[in-house]
């Protein structure tokens, strides 16, 4: 939901479902380019402990035809796994934080998943709990 919020997505999909072979990704979005329309694959990496090495092994995985990757990760990533990232030149890292900083550009999606209390807390610069930080 996070991509397809995005305003230069053009249309974005699940490839396949559990079991299937997906090339390494999990997510397609066709998004708007400076001169062509640019295909975009993503992949969720839920995990409590990632390393550089496991992200190595995520990008030899990529075999989806796309100009872009990211590797979306559930936890902060560390130093040393953003400069794999970056010592690959088509390649993007959103970790939790990137993630986060995203979706509160995007107060509906947070209430969708989450519920009403939650896009209060988490997007609300006013909301009481902030204040109490």
């Amino acid at each position: 939901a996070l991509i397809e919020a995005q305003p230069i997505t053009i249309d974005t999909h699940l490839f396949g479902v559990r079991g299937d072979e997906q090339l390494g990704i999990d997510i397609v979005a066709r998004q708007r380019g400076l001169d062509r329309t640019e295909i975009w694959a993503y992949q969720c990496k839920r995990y409590k402990d990632y390393s550089p090495g496991k992200l190595k092994q995520a990008i030899k995985k990529f075999k989806y035809p796309a100009d872009y990757y990211v590797l979306m990760l559930s936890i902060p990533a560390t130093a040393a796994i953003r400069q794999v990232a970056d010592d690959q030149p088509n390649v993007f890292l959103w970790d939790a934080l990137d993630i986060s900083r995203k979706l509160k550009n995007y107060p509906a999606l947070v209430e969708d998943f989450f519920g009403r209390s939650w896009r209060e807390a988490f997007c609300s610069e006013t909301h009481p709990m902030r204040e109490q930080q």
